[in-house]
């Protein structure tokens, strides 16, 4: 079995997932990493690559937990990348007119 750093690079990306969102995440594989994140990001006990394992945990959680600015908004960052290179543009294309002048 060759050793690959992808079962811990996905075991990260939900890491960040449950940061995010804060919210708990239980992350159950075959072959990767299974384990339960906190809302924390705490990672509680990690199972062993390529083995039958199993855990119990105790997973405390707010029902009505605050939203985090992403999960309100979602995706609309890149809304405003474009906005502001788009006067950047602007700006930078009046500036050499106005010299040209």
């Amino acid at each position: 079995m060759e050793k690959t750093f992808e079962p811990q690079q996905h075991l990260y990306m939900t890491l960040a997932r449950a940061i995010e969102v804060r919210r708990p995440l239980v992350r159950s594989t075959n072959t990767g990493v299974s384990t339960a994140v906190l809302a924390n990001g705490d990672v509680l006990q990690k199972s062993p690559l390529h083995e039958e394992w199993s855990g119990q945990f105790v997973i405390k959680y707010l029902k009505n937990a605050p939203l985090t600015f992403f999960v309100q908004w979602g995706h609309w960052d890149w809304i405003v990348i474009i906005l502001v290179l788009g006067a950047v543009i602007g700006r930078g294309a009046l500036n050499a007119r106005s010299r040209r002048s």
